[in-house]
């Protein structure tokens, strides 16, 4: 999961490199995530069993919406893989430079995860305040 993020700061490293010392508007915000959405194409592989389906624009921010590769009773303590992702999602937002262009702004950012019959299994939200 680690390589999805990282794969996923590198992407918006390019779109987004600017060291901001001000936050956008919530208009802002919205037009460049939409820029960057716009020039992606889903699905996209992030890993051996994770799907990147969908890349949506919120108030002010992102929601990524993944699926993965088995059903949801195949994930053994799935709580903890999750709190887990979640935790190094947490860490890239706070410590990675390259997601500055995230923390500066004010950027939420969520996270939907999906099995293979589209039921959903978590749903989590990160935020540079959580730094």
């Amino acid at each position: 999961m680690r390589k999805l993020f990282l794969k996923l700061s590198l992407l918006i490293l390019l779109l987004f490199y600017a060291n901001f010392s001000y936050s956008l508007s919530n208009q802002e915000v919205r037009n460049a995530i939409q820029d960057w959405i716009k020039t992606q194409e889903f699905p996209q592989d992030m890993d051996e069993l994770t799907l990147l389906i969908d890349t949506n624009v919120t108030s002010r921010g992102i929601l990524y919406s993944y699926q993965l590769k088995l059903k949801q009773d195949d994930l053994e303590d799935f709580r903890q893989v999750f709190k887990s992702i979640k935790s190094s999602a947490l860490d890239a937002l706070c410590n990675n430079p390259t997601m500055l262009w995230y923390k500066n702004n004010k950027i939420e950012m969520t996270y939907e995860y999906y099995d293979e019959d589209d039921n959903i299994i978590t749903i989590f939200k990160i935020h540079g305040s959580s730094c």
